[in-house]
């Protein structure tokens, strides 16, 4: 069993320097992981019951076990930033996991970060990031486009047929405007105020973004993506493996009947940016195609992990070991191919709005 990317989360003390992402797991509780026991392992470590406490043991000579007891956590989705020199490029490199509004804070202080390092260039690594609020995702965008963003659409809505043809009620019910020449509903970039934040001060007026993707990116990430796509003389680069295309999104109401309350998020829009293109159903393609696995998992940041490794060659001219083909598989270790883990995943995924508030 390998440690996997979210093992080593910001805000998680201890966890992430004794259990690196990318280590392997020979025994469980001292017993010896195998196909048959797999199942229940990943059961036990992804959704266990109560406080339990585990013991790992890596797939080394002489390693000892360590110690994991399992506690409620809320993880930050801005797992890691950083600039990165080579030569006349200061690269700025992103990881956010989910678009998780209660978070940002923490993604404009990242922002902030690339912002004050003055990057030239940007890789914002979306890889596992399954989508979220919208707002959050318009924020992003914004911050990363700058001042060429301003007054421009950010992404147009279609509703379902009733919902077009009262287009009043559905200004009021949704709290957008509706472009008469497009016939859709829409945002702009929230370049300027965002609920009280200047955005200006956050803008890194990029004009070219790589961006790294898997069949895990989808929604919200995909917006930010082909909302960029829809500005004039913005680039995106994909590189990694196609995307999940997941091109509509759900608003979210809120009821309570008798002692239980309930929140309601069925679909009920699709997205289109300003030059009125969705994201393909089938996934966007990448520009460069790249594994992950390359022997071994490695860390985020780390400049031979085959995604990252890849853009900063197309940024720099220069090329790597992870991106020649040379491979460094590590000795007894594979990628399983034939094992279907059980999908035990409770994150929400999909591109998220929250009604206005009902006047009273």
């Amino acid at each position: 069993m390998r440690a996997g990317r979210h093992v080593g989360l910001p805000g998680l003390p201890g966890i992430g320097s004794r259990v690196p992402a990318g280590d392997v797991f020979a025994q469980y509780n001292g017993a010896a992981i195998t196909a048959a026991n797999l199942n229940s392992v990943y059961g036990t470590l992804i959704a266990p019951g109560g406080a339990s406490t585990v013991k790992l043991t890596e797939n080394k000579q002489g390693a000892q076990p360590v110690s994991l007891t399992a506690r409620e956590i809320y993880p930050n989705p801005v797992i890691h930033s950083e600039v990165i020199t080579s030569g006349a490029h200061r690269i700025g490199y992103l990881v956010y996991d989910s678009f998780d509004a209660a978070y940002d804070d923490e993604l404009l202080a990242a922002v902030k970060k690339l912002k004050d390092g003055n990057i030239t260039d940007m890789v914002l690594d979306l890889r596992n990031n399954g989508g979220g609020h919208v707002i959050s995702s318009n924020m992003l965008s914004t911050c990363i486009a700058g001042a060429a963003c301003q007054g421009k659409v950010y992404e147009y809505y279609r509703y379902n047929d009733s919902r077009m043809a009262t287009v009043e009620k559905t200004e009021r019910e949704t709290g957008k405007e509706y472009d008469t020449a497009a016939k859709k509903f829409f945002d702009e970039f929230y370049y300027g105020d965002y609920y009280g934040v200047d955005l200006r001060n956050y803008a890194l007026n990029m004009t070219r973004l790589y961006v790294l993707v898997t069949g895990n990116t989808a929604s919200s990430s995909e917006a930010v993506i082909n909302t960029l796509r829809g500005l004039e003389g913005f680039t995106v680069k994909l590189i990694g493996e196609k995307t999940n295309g997941k091109n509509v999104g759900m608003e979210v109401s809120k009821f309570t009947v008798g002692n239980y309350s309930y929140e309601l998020a069925p679909i009920s829009f699709q997205g289109y940016n300003a030059k009125q293109v969705t994201v393909d159903k089938n996934g966007l393609a990448v520009d460069t195609a790249c594994e992950e696995w390359d022997g071994e998992l490695k860390d985020y940041g780390d400049r031979s992990e085959p995604m990252l490794a890849a853009a900063l060659s197309q940024i720099t001219g220069q090329r790597s070991a992870s991106v020649s083909g040379t491979r460094s598989t590590a000795p007894g270790v594979r990628p399983a191919t034939d094992i279907a883990l059980p999908d035990l995943s409770n994150r929400p995924n999909g591109m998220i709005v929250f009604l206005p508030a009902a006047e009273e």
